[in-house]
């Protein structure tokens, strides 16, 4: 029938609108998560990134001081805390390789070279400090020197490539948010043009059958009007043929009355 046309196409128009709806929601959640996700990841590798530059600070302030120094006790305390270092850096770059993207790690596999080399180097400064041959130690130090800077050079490559890659993803983010915004807009206005034009579509059906009905209606009314007047010319006929007879038959009683009579006078 009619109405579950029209039900059925309103419960499709709703169901596209709901589902587009909980669709562009749950990308939106979703990606959301994910940024919530990469700014949680590159704040933690800033945070290990400067950590690591300050293990090399102190490593280099480390070797320095065994150079300067010549009391066995605090070399012993400087050297404990230069492994302790050391074993922190390595820590650091773990964590760091674990949250790192595919680009981030390949700077960290070459810092991690770099570094490898820089704690050679800080080890054979160590060793020739402790056995006091403190200007091959210096001598030795300033290769640690320019090691170091590329080492430097590798974090902060890989700081600005977390930080693009972030970018990135807000504006990738921003974009989808658009876009779903967008297209709940649309889809909202098109399932209101649709129930407009729907709305239209009945009415306009409703209309044609009530027009319909309305001149049966008139036509039917014609038809009774004119059969009630045939009816009232036809009983005026009987009753105009009523009064002729009933004249006609008056007349004839009167004339047999009246053939009575003479018969009686002639008797």
């Amino acid at each position: 029938s009619l109405n579950q046309k029209i039900w059925m196409i309103f419960g499709i128009l709703s169901t596209a609108f709901i589902v587009s709806s909980v669709f562009s929601i749950t990308r939106l959640i979703s990606t959301r998560e994910a940024m919530n996700e990469m700014a949680h990841s590159t704040i933690k590798s800033d945070q290990l990134t400067a950590e690591i530059k300050d293990n090399s600070r102190m490593l280099t302030i480390s070797a320095l001081e065994l150079i300067v120094e010549h009391d066995p006790e605090i070399i012993k305390n400087i050297e404990k805390r230069f492994n302790q270092i050391d074993d922190k850096q390595k820590n650091d770059i773990e964590a760091l390789q674990a949250i790192a993207s595919e680009s981030d790690k390949a700077l960290i596999a070459k810092y991690l070279n770099e570094y490898n080399e820089f704690f050679t180097i800080l080890t054979e400064v160590k060793s020739l400090a402790l056995k006091g041959k403190d200007k091959e130690a210096s001598a030795v130090y300033q290769k640690a020197e320019n090691v170091k800077l590329l080492m430097r050079k590798h974090l902060n490559e890989m700081s600005e490539t977390t930080h693009a890659e972030l970018k990135s993803a807000t504006d990738n983010l921003n974009a989808f948010t658009t876009h779903a915004i967008w297209m709940t807009i649309i889809i909202a206005t098109c399932s209101i043009l649709a129930s407009l034009l729907i709305a239209y579509f009945v009415l306009s059906k409703l209309t044609k059958v009530m027009n319909s009905v309305i001149d049966n209606l008139r036509d039917g009314s014609v038809q009774v009007t004119s059969a009630a007047r045939q009816i009232a010319s036809s009983s005026e006929l009987l009753s105009q043929a009523s009064t002729e007879q009933a004249s006609s038959i008056a007349e004839t009683a009167a004339s047999i009355e009246e053939m009575n009579s003479m018969i009686q006078q002639n008797a």
